[in-house]
């Protein structure tokens, strides 16, 4: 997470695993809100062959780099209304 407006994600391994995870952000964002806006998202999504060739070579520590390198990533980006 960024701050309490904006969120990061850097776990995003495509839409289709993420459409019930960003519902359930929005309505709880809603829900504390109250005035009917919805959060910015700030996402770094990671390519899910390159993570699964990693695991399938067992090179965690390639992995661990890979998912750093998109953290840094993540959190050099900035909202757009910040």
């Amino acid at each position: 997470m960024v701050d309490n407006e904006h969120f990061g994600n850097h776990w995003c391994l495509g839409p289709e695993s993420t459409i019930d995870y960003y519902q359930k952000i929005i309505a709880l964002y809603r829900e504390r809100t109250g005035d009917g806006s919805y959060p910015e998202f700030i996402i770094a999504s990671v390519n899910l062959k390159k993570g699964l060739d990693f695991m399938d070579a067992n090179d965690l520590a390639g992995m661990a780099d890979y998912l750093l390198e998109g953290m840094v990533n993540l959190r050099a980006q900035e909202p757009i209304s910040a």
